[in-house]
């Protein structure tokens, strides 16, 4: 009975339309068709850490990304075969990752093949180039995807794509690298003045409505980190006014930064803006606990904050904070491909705690060197979805058809009301 009810419900989810893709890291296609891709595109991203954790460039100091690694893969300045040579003998080792499968699932449904070997690998490179074309990114999202918006974060708002929704670190309000300068700066750019703490705040207010209202903005980003109490409104403006008189010290700007931070999350709020957190996962991910927002969360409790990635490994520690306060959610990005089945043993634990109004069920979480991969990664998220629903429609928890309309909410209208993506018309 559970593969004849998985099979039901997994044709089903594969049907809905409008799907909201709830977090990438997408360029604007343009960037993806200055590229020339090929075969070790299709390492890039996660499974590149894989690669690494199998002992691939070990030699090497590789940022949290893999980014040595990564950037060779990407030089196609370098010739393939060398490229190509770098990774192949660590293959055996990552074929069964999850990662590895949203590249399998990939390579079957966009490109028709099954495996990468020496008679395979030309014309999967071939395909590849002849692929890369203007509607590229139509073609997969909205087309193969069935997407109606991707939220995508890469720091900037110039998509000409409509079906792209930028979402902008929170570090565009609370950051301030060359202090005085920058304040200045982001002053001059929106006709204000930022002498005083309050003014810099009022301009802080400004620049969100203005992100809101005319850059399809419908949300700020921070990872999660270890929680430090802010400084008072009085200490925080006494900074504030040393910094402008360029005699802050560092550690005073560390503690004024810190106290913006606290700031430009209740800002988001005011804005009617969500929140969206990065929280477990990369390198040393004690430093990424998704219970370091707990203080945040309630000082602010008019921000509605978006816990990405089943907070992995804090799984049951997310799902805790999701039924706990009124105004976290929880987002499923990445983690079908972190582990497909820790999330899929973790989803009907959400559903015994979490209000199902609160959970979103798909994030790609590709750049714009490996956008295919958005496919492979959507399949395992349907396919494990209508797998842990499945057994609960097994026991008896739920119908088919309720189960159906927990998916559909968790795909398409928790994400659209938690963004407000109505908005965008």
């Amino acid at each position: 009975m559970f593969e004849e009810v998985k099979e039901e419900l997994r044709t089903a989810i594969c049907g809905f339309d409008q799907i909201i893709d709830a977090h990438e890291h997408l360029a604007p296609e343009s960037e993806r068709l200055a590229m020339t891709p090929d075969v070790c595109f299709l390492f890039s991203h996660y499974l590149i850490g894989s690669l690494l954790a199998a002992g691939a460039a070990a030699e090497e100091k590789q940022d949290v990304h893999g980014g040595n690694l990564r950037g060779f893969l990407m030089d196609t300045s370098i010739p393939f075969e060398k490229r190509w040579a770098r990774i192949a003998p660590y293959l055996p080792a990552v074929r069964y990752t999850a990662y590895a499968e949203a590249m399998w699932r990939t390579l079957r449904e966009v490109y028709g093949f099954d495996d990468l070997t020496p008679a395979t690998i030309p014309a999967i490179n071939e395909a590849m180039r002849l692929a890369n074309k203007p509607g590229l990114y139509e073609e997969i999202i909205v087309g193969r995807c069935r997407i109606k918006y991707s939220l995508t974060q890469a720091g900037r708002t110039d998509y000409p794509e409509r079906f792209l929704v930028p979402i902008l670190p929170l570090g565009i309000l609370c950051d301030l690298p060359e202090r005085r300068e920058t304040v200045e700066k982001r002053a001059s750019e929106r006709g204000m003045t930022a002498k005083t703490l309050p003014e810099y705040l009022d301009l802080c207010r400004a620049t969100l409505v203005h992100l809101r209202d005319n850059e399809r903005v419908v949300g700020l980003k921070m990872m999660s980190q270890p929680h430090a109490e802010p400084l008072s409104d009085a200490e925080a403006a006494a900074v504030y006014a040393k910094m402008m008189g360029r005699t802050a010290e560092d550690g005073e700007m560390w503690a004024l930064q810190w106290y913006l931070r606290d700031k430009s999350v209740g800002l988001c709020g005011e804005a009617d803006m969500t929140l969206a957190v990065h929280a477990g996962v990369w390198g040393d991910f004690r430093n990424l606990d998704p219970r370091h927002n707990i203080p945040l969360i309630e000082r602010n409790p008019g921000t509605r904050f978006d816990i990405y990635h089943m907070g992995i490994p804090w799984v049951r520690d997310t799902a805790i904070m999701g039924g706990n306060w009124h105004n976290v959610y929880v987002n499923w990005a990445w983690a079908h491909i972190v582990s497909y089945y820790m999330t899929q043993s973790a989803i009907p634990e959400y559903v015994d705690f979490v209000p199902a109004t609160k959970i979103l069920a798909f994030g790609g979480d590709y750049g714009a060197q490996c956008v295919e991969k958005i496919v492979g990664h959507l399949s395992m998220a349907q396919e494990n979805i209508a797998a842990a629903l499945a057994r609960m429609v097994v026991d008896r928890r739920m119908t088919v058809e309720k189960a159906i309309d927990l998916a559909h909410m968790w795909f398409c209208e928790n994400p659209t009301k938690l963004y407000r993506l109505d908005r965008l018309g």
